[in-house]
């Protein structure tokens, strides 16, 4: 879419997020006729895309050498209101029209497609999932300015996830519903202080998630949850170890879209897109480039994140200490013990003015202290 300007357990992970854990590689233009690509899925060795909100109800197949669309397939009964990704499972195709920019919508809905219907047609019918947001009541046009806005998908089992992008608190919530036709009102789940707007995700092989989003200020950043425990409820986000890799691409890459391809012995292959954008008189095209993980860096013998998660990142840190959740009060001393910095209420801490050097860093949540190292580079 266009860009507009619990119970906690005290465990402190510390989780080293660096440039050298992956590699993105431009692959090629996107056609002209999909400068608004918005959801990616690897099928059958073939790239599958669409355009978002306004646009024709298609599929559009992209050769992933060239970038040459091969095939365009039409969903026969559908309307494409605000079309923002496309998951898999072994049978069916679900592409999501849940974008709420303006946070009105009462026709959330999500089209899934046979995929011997879409192999064999180019152009089919889908059955159609509806949905709403149990917790939403106020729907007011109000652009830009909700909490009810989303665009990324995924399959999980017998389930649909559909994360939310707020635009308001820069948190994404989890919701949970049923990938068989029908009409659902989708509670949350779970919530992530991603601290910007999501707008893709994908699912490994392996059950790893990768989202994807930008900031405010139109810069890209990727998630990777992995060590995902499901087990007993679907709290996501603690029940899992994240990691949180930022300015992954520079200023006015919009990014859109991300697909799993497919896991070598050392790397899981994805794909990511951007859409076209103009900030401030520059283009920035649309785009396809290829985002290679190095998997042995997911796990990082931190399983205990799975009984309680409490996410301090980066560390090593250069201007700024990040959490997951809103601290009581931090506070930050030299190896000698002397304070260097303080902040009550926040989930993060300003360290630019600290010279390099070793750290210890003290959190204080509901009277109860936590103390971690922590190195700035």
């Amino acid at each position: 879419m266009r860009h507009l300007y619990t119970s906690i357990l005290f465990l402190i992970i510390s989780i080293s997020v660096t440039a050298q854990d992956y590699q993105i590689t431009e692959k090629f233009l996107m056609p002209s006729v999909l400068e608004e690509t918005s959801g990616l899925v690897f099928y059958d060795n073939r790239l599958i895309t669409h355009n978002d909100s306004g646009n024709s109800p298609q599929l559009y197949e992209l050769d992933s050498i060239s970038g040459n669309i091969t095939r365009t397939v039409t969903i026969s009964n559908a309307t494409n209101v605000d079309w923002e990704d496309i998951a898999q499972d072994e049978n069916y195709l679900y592409i999501a029209d849940i974008g709420n920019n303006n946070g009105t919508r009462t026709d959330l809905k999500i089209y899934r497609v046979l995929k011997t219907d879409y192999e064999n047609n180019t152009s089919v019918t889908a059955d159609i999932i509806n949905y709403s947001y149990a917790d939403q009541d106020d729907f007011t046009h109000n652009p830009h300015n909700t909490n009810w806005d989303a665009e990324s998908l995924v399959v999980w089992e017998d389930k649909l996830f559909i994360f939310s992008k707020n635009w308001v608190n820069k948190e994404v919530n989890l919701y949970v519903i049923p990938k068989i036709p029908g009409t659902y009102s989708a509670n949350i789940e779970s919530t992530y202080n991603l601290q910007g707007l999501l707008t893709g995700t994908t699912l490994s092989a392996d059950s790893v998630l990768f989202l994807l989003g930008y900031t405010t200020t139109l810069v890209p950043f990727f998630v990777v949850v992995s060590e995902i425990d499901l087990s007993s409820n679907y709290n996501l986000f603690e029940n899992s170890n994240l990691l949180k890799y930022t300015n992954i691409l520079s200023f006015g890459n919009q990014t859109e879209g991300i697909c799993y391809v497919n896991r070598s012995s050392t790397e899981h292959h994805l794909f990511i897109s951007c859409e076209k954008e103009t900030v401030a008189g520059t283009t920035y095209p649309a785009k396809l480039r290829a985002l290679d993980f190095k998997s042995d860096v997911i796990g990082l013998g931190t399983p205990s994140i799975k009984n309680g998660l409490f996410l301090v990142y980066p560390n090593p840190f250069t201007n700024q200490i990040s959490f997951n959740k809103t601290i009581d009060k931090i506070r930050l001393y030299t190896v000698l013990g002397s304070q260097m910095l303080m902040k009550e209420n926040s989930n993060h801490i300003n360290t630019q003015s600290l010279p390099k050097g070793i750290y210890l860093l003290e959190i204080l949540v509901d009277q109860k202290k936590q103390t971690l190292k922590v190195v700035k580079n």
